[in-house]
């Protein structure tokens, strides 16, 4: 953990929401913690959910879809 987890904090939440201060440095430590775990988990679902929503399409379908969603580069 950085040696201010109440400032990463902060950025990750885009900003001093104000009650920040009032946190331990630990506790901050574990939120920072909390709140990157969470990101993680939710870019997860997002991609298993696109790739269960392309799958469900026919086939030659999913090349066309793709490039909708996610522009000419994305494979």
């Amino acid at each position: 953990m950085t040696a201010n987890a109440k400032e990463e904090l902060a950025r990750e939440l885009g900003g001093d929401l104000g009650g920040l201060d009032q946190l331990s440095e630990e506790h901050a430590a574990d939120l920072l913690a909390l709140f990157k775990a969470a990101r993680v988990e939710e870019r997860k679902d997002l991609d298993k959910s696109i790739n269960d929503t392309l799958s469900a399409l026919p086939w030659v379908l999913r090349g066309p879809a793709k490039k909708i969603m996610f522009g000419g580069g994305h494979k």
